[in-house]
């Protein structure tokens, strides 16, 4: 609801008491001439103070320790959340809280607290409503009926719980003048420390050929240069570096190695005018050796070839701003393992030609991640969230440390099962996880595509 007034003349307020003015959003002060503030004891800046609200059930929201003592938690030194300012300006600010889970547990209860949020607060009882979100983007809301001064518990998923949010409304259909939506508390599933982002060599000895044959390389990688996807050129950066050569490292890529049409597209219009140019038909592609056409474009064919091909000037943009400047930073210095998610299910043992062990072994570390059984984060889940949009088309990727993840199962052997090759033959690259295979000792680290032929036994 919003309500506009105007005045013809001089518009006056005199206040007997205390006057407080409050906004969930932005205030503005407009005036053709000057505005003007007086006070007898001065001006202050800063935060409101706490916020008369009798008839509002304004909770704040804690996570405390459950009786099954399944998981620990402790304040993230210098890191708070800023909750509504209806809470008491004491209450405001939330010290985040780092949770790690003791269990091997696939579900776990954990157990929160309901207190007055707010001093003033006469409403004892309402509703507390839950948004849990999940490491796949989806969210999942609950609504618990409390009270201050009462627990109640979530059943979560552990491998999938990324955050929790907390909102309060009252159990009647308004409250105080439709104050809702209050937010009033939050905790983060994180148990490693973030990634720090450092210095790394530059690559701006590149020549613009070889700027070319990165980006072409890096853009079949990264799904046409979808914006989540971008950070997989600093794993190419990394490896121009560790490999001794620009030729050994684009060698990494499968779309270099192979040649496909795609990856010769892109080259040559890279190398026209440093731009990309899809054609809507695509049947007089050059270089299509394939001689074939992209049928996952026939449905609303120009809509989708004109956001791809925003997406294409994007990761061009973004090479020229991070990746071919004199001091790049990067949040994966070192790391040179890099794969969708079906190269994560490749399970191979002692295949020297492809040396497919590396994808078992980050598989295994991300699972060891996710459950908080190590102190080191050294996988990167980047989610494609464009995958609704692009039938056929998940590019959900994962970078890695490759060499500190061999390191740390050669000190702790135990920790990588003895694992079975998977049962579906793909490609070259070796047997995969699918969703026709038996049950593998090293789950899959993301979901399945299903086959268009099942396996031959």
């Amino acid at each position: 609801m919003s309500r506009t007034r105007y005045v013809g003349g001089t518009y006056t307020i005199i206040t007997g008491g205390d006057h407080y003015m409050y906004s969930a959003e932005e205030i503005n002060f407009t005036s053709n001439g000057a505005i003007t503030e007086t006070a007898k004891e001065g001006i202050t800046y800063g935060e409101p103070e706490s916020i008369k609200l009798e008839d509002a059930f304004i909770p704040l929201v804690e996570l405390i320790q459950s009786k099954h003592y399944n998981y620990i938690f402790e304040d993230i030194e210098g890191k708070v959340y800023e909750l509504d300012f209806k809470l008491d300006r004491d209450k405001r600010k939330q010290g985040a809280k780092k949770l790690r889970f003791t269990t091997d547990d696939k579900y776990v209860y954990l157990t929160f607290k309901v207190s007055k949020g707010n001093h003033t607060s006469e409403d004892e009882d309402g509703i507390v409503r839950a948004k849990i979100h999940f490491k796949n983007g989806e969210m999942e809301e609950k609504e618990i009926d409390t009270a201050y001064g009462e627990t109640f518990d979530l059943f979560v998923e552990v491998d999938k719980l990324a955050y929790i949010q907390f909102f309060a409304d009252d159990d009647f259909y308004f409250f105080n003048g439709n104050v809702s939506n209050v937010f009033c508390g939050q905790i983060v599933y994180d148990c490693q420390k973030p990634l720090r982002k450092e210095a790394v060599m530059p690559i701006t000895h590149l020549t613009k050929e070889e700027r070319a044959i990165f980006m072409a390389t890096v853009l079949c990688e990264s799904g046409n240069g979808k914006r989540d996807l971008q950070d997989i050129a600093y794993i190419y950066l990394n490896l121009i570096h560790s490999r001794g050569s620009f030729e050994a490292a684009m060698r990494e890529s499968s779309a270099y190695r192979d040649k496909t049409w795609v990856y010769d597209f892109h080259l040559r219009h890279l190398l026209i005018d440093n731009n990309i140019k899809f054609h809507s038909d695509y049947t007089d592609w050059e270089n299509n050796k394939e001689g074939k056409k992209a049928d996952v474009y026939e449905e609303n064919l120009e809509d989708r070839v004109e956001t791809k091909r925003k997406e294409a000037k994007d990761f061009i943009s973004f090479c020229e701003k991070n990746i071919f400047i004199d001091s790049p930073i990067s949040l994966y210095k070192d790391w040179e393992g890099q794969g969708n998610f079906e190269d994560m299910n490749i399970r191979m043992h002692n295949d020297k030609k492809w040396s497919r062990e590396k994808w078992a072994m980050a598989s295994q570390y991300f699972h060891l991640q996710n459950q908080c059984k190590v102190k080191e984060k050294l996988v990167v889940e980047l989610l494609d969230k464009t995958k609704d949009r692009d039938k056929n088309e998940d590019g959900t990727t994962y970078l890695f440390h490759q060499t500190k993840i061999e390191e740390y199962f050669k000190k702790n052997p135990d920790k990588l099962p003895i694992y079975a090759d998977g049962d579906l033959m793909y490609s070259r690259t070796g047997k995969k996880i699918d969703i026709t295979s038996p049950k593998n000792a090293i789950p899959p680290a993301y979901g399945f595509r299903k086959p268009k032929t099942p396996p031959s036994k």
